[in-house]
């Protein structure tokens, strides 16, 4: 994913999975949860363009998207 200019993306996404640049591959069984795993991505990509490594990003994403589950319920 490029974003605002920096590349960030899972290291098995590019290796094991082949997953092109600029794109999000969803299995078909997540289907209802696509909107709020979109979310948690977008969110930790956000956070990855902050500085933060991937482990601070993924620790705040939970955070942010348990507030967004709330949210929309």
């Amino acid at each position: 994913m490029i974003y605002k200019d920096t590349q960030i993306y899972p290291k098995v996404a590019i290796s094991k999975l082949k997953i092109p640049l600029n794109q999000a591959w969803l299995s078909k069984k997540y289907k209802k949860q696509r909107d709020i795993i979109l979310y948690h991505e977008f969110q930790e990509i956000k956070y990855r363009k902050k500085g933060f490594g991937e482990k601070r990003a993924h620790r705040q994403t939970v955070i942010d998207t348990r507030k967004y589950e709330q949210e929309k319920d």
